[in-house]
């Protein structure tokens, strides 16, 4: 497991910026066009993991550059532009979407559930190339399974683990305010 590190996934106009509002509660602010198509451009605050695990994130609020920014918690094969992933993000247009891409320069394909409050948790369980997708209020006791997506993270010795923000609108930041990503073996 490597330490955090805010990085800059394709050409997004401007740096990622990270700061702790308080404890256990971190501001991603980033800009990047966007998180789909073939190839993403977006911020990444991110740990590498190898093996089966389950990712949580409590997402406390996203304030939007517009209705197509979006931002949440992902996994990925690598930094690369087109790599493989799997993302549960919080856009202002769709709610809740899970966002895949199975192949490195593969089309995104992504679900979205229409909800959104702030105060969510969302979860993603890697076993192999399957991901599960789940979120839930942060109240509430069960956890609604949006779906499973397959993509190529096992193909690297590590993948990536993190929160993703995309403005929609390159250099100019949106902003993902949220507890640390809780990384454990998946059971």
């Amino acid at each position: 497991l490597s330490s955090s590190s805010p990085t800059e996934i394709g050409d997004t106009g401007d740096s990622v910026i990270v700061q702790q509002v308080r404890e256990g509660v971190w501001s991603v602010k980033a800009a990047g066009t966007d998180i789909g198509g073939n190839a993403d451009s977006f911020g990444f605050f991110d740990t590498e993991h190898s093996g089966d695990v389950s990712a949580t994130l409590h997402l406390e609020k996203l304030v939007r550059r517009n209705n197509d920014s979006k931002g949440g918690l992902m996994m990925r094969a690598s930094r690369a532009v087109d790599a493989p992933h799997v993302s549960l993000l919080v856009t202002a247009k769709d709610g809740i979407t899970m966002f895949s891409r199975a192949t490195i320069g593969g089309d995104t394909v992504s679900k979205n559930v229409g909800v959104w409050h702030e105060d969510m948790e969302l979860r993603l369980v890697k076993t192999g190339n399957s991901v599960e997708c789940a979120y839930k209020h942060s109240s509430a006791p069960d956890w609604y399974v949006i779906g499973t997506a397959t993509a190529e993270l096992d193909s690297a010795a590590v993948f990536h683990v993190g929160q993703a923000v995309s403005s929609a609108d390159h250099g100019e930041h949106s902003q993902l305010t949220s507890g640390v990503v809780d990384v454990q073996p998946a059971l």
